[in-house]
């Protein structure tokens, strides 16, 4: 997720008031977003009689709880992925040590492995979880 800042959106999440967040009108016919007080008015989407701009309120309204629960489970997944990460690790096939470790510099491995599955560097496991989706290029 290059690019998101997920300590930004976590603060501004924390810092938002505490929901359930309501869908309501005012006198003017709008639909208003409200936090748990009635009277903080969060924001104003639109003549409630547009299906469009009602839609928007509930998506805004729902963001109170929606983002909290997406932080979560990014988080968690995140912590996966580096639990795998460090579990297939580089070594050198023709010495067995942490190829990093060579203390030659000009002796460079080229028999990397993953130490744990023994496949060639980097392995399928890695591959997996470095390589970008191209559908999203």
């Amino acid at each position: 997720m290059s690019g998101v800042d997920l300590d930004a959106i976590q603060a501004r999440a924390e810092a938002a008031a505490l929901g359930p967040w309501m869908i309501g009108k005012d006198n003017s016919d709008r639909v208003i977003l409200a936090g748990p007080f009635s009277a903080l008015l969060v924001a104003k989407v639109g003549n409630v009689r547009n299906p469009l701009l009602a839609k928007d309120s509930e998506f805004i309204a729902h963001a109170r709880t929606d983002v909290p629960a997406l932080l979560a489970l990014v988080r968690e997944q995140q912590a996966k992925i580096e639990r795998v990460q460090a579990l297939h690790s580089k070594t050198c096939d023709i010495s067995g040590s942490n190829c990093e470790a060579v203390a030659d510099p000009s002796m460079k491995c080229t028999m990397l492995v993953c130490g744990p599955c023994g496949e060639s560097w980097p392995c399928p496991t890695i591959t997996a979880l470095t390589e970008t989706d191209p559908s999203n290029d």
